[in-house]
């Protein structure tokens, strides 16, 4: 899932099969319509539960594969 984050950038959040939690943001380049990595990092506990709650929502499961 994704999230708008500060200065234009996007937030990907999601779950590894090791059941890490990640957060990949990428933003706008000078191209149109081109995106770049700036950083993926372990999710902050409130992307968490983000993630999570949302994937509730959407009648999903934590552990769902």
């Amino acid at each position: 899932m994704y999230i708008v984050g500060r200065e234009e950038r996007w937030l990907l959040i999601g779950q590894t099969e090791a059941d890490r939690f990640l957060t990949i943001v990428i933003g706008g380049r000078e191209e149109e319509h081109t995106f770049g990595l700036v950083t993926a990092r372990p999710a902050r506990k409130n992307e968490r539960s983000f993630y999570l709650e949302v994937l509730k929502q959407q009648g999903g499961e934590k552990n769902e594969r």
